[in-house]
C-alpha cells in the first residue's frame, strides 16, 4: 500500500524538503507522466506549493473566496499550458494526503487532520478541475494517459467532525456556494481514486 512503500530515514535532509521529495517521487511513481511537469529542484517545489496552500488557506480564513477561486482558475489555465491532464489533479491530491500522513504519523494525522486535507483538497480540485478539463480536451481521456503502478486506496470523509472542522469544511463550502451557486460541499463522502 502507497502508507508503507518507502522508509522515512531523511538521510540528513531537512524533514519538509524530505517529505516534498517523497511526495513527488511518489508521484512520479504512481503517474510516471507527471515527472516532466516538474522540472525545478524539489527546493522549489517545496516553496511553491507551500505558498499556494498558505495563501489560499489565508484567502479562505479571510473569507475572500472570489479572489481564492479567482486565483486557483488562474493557476489551472497555467497549468494547461503545460498540458497537465485533469486526471493528475486528484492523483496529486491522494498522494499529498497519503504522503503527510505517511510522514506526521498517525499520533500527529488522525481522522480529523485527514478530514482537513480532504476538505481542502476537494475545494481545490473543484475550482480548478473545471479549468482544466475546459483547456486540455486534446489531451484525450484520463485511461490512456494514466497508468497508476500502485494500486489505489481510498479517503474517507466521514460526517462526524468538530467545531474546527465542521468551521473550516463550512467556509470552503460557502466559498464553493458564492463562487458557483451549487450547493455546499457534501459533509459525508468517499474519495476514491483509479483509472477508468
Amino acid at each position: 500500500e502507497l502508507e508503507s512503500s518507502r522508509s522515512l530515514s531523511t538521510n540528513g535532509t531537512d524533514p519538509l524538503t524530505f517529505m516534498v521529495s517523497d511526495f513527488y517521487n511518489t508521484l512520479y511513481e504512481r503517474i510516471p507522466a507527471t515527472k516532466d511537469l516538474f522540472m525545478s529542484e524539489v527546493k522549489v517545489q517545496a516553496a511553491l506549493l507551500g505558498r499556494m496552500i498558505h495563501t489560499i488557506l489565508s484567502l479562505v480564513e479571510r473569507k475572500d473566496t472570489q479572489v481564492c477561486q479567482k486565483l486557483l482558475r488562474d493557476v489551472a489555465r497555467a497549468h494547461n499550458n503545460y498540458d497537465v491532464h485533469p486526471a493528475f489533479y486528484g492523483e496529486f491530491a491522494y498522494t499529498f494526503v497519503c504522503t503527510l500522513r505517511r510522514h506526521l504519523g498517525e499520533g500527529r494525522f488522525g481522522a480529523r487532520e485527514n478530514r482537513c486535507w480532504v476538505a481542502f483538497w476537494s475545494y481545490v480540485l473543484r475550482a480548478m478541475v473545471p479549468v482544466c478539463v475546459a483547456g486540455t480536451r486534446h489531451l484525450g481521456p484520463a485511461a490512456t494517459i494514466t497508468q497508476l503502478r500502485i494500486p489505489p486506496g481510498a479517503l474517507q470523509l466521514s460526517v462526524g467532525k468538530t467545531l474546527e472542522e465542521e468551521q473550516l469544511v463550512g467556509a470552503l463550502a460557502r466559498g464553493e456556494e458564492e463562487e458557483n451557486n451549487r450547493g455546499p460541499l457534501p459533509t459525508g463522502a468517499e474519495v476514491t481514486t483509479g483509472t477508468t
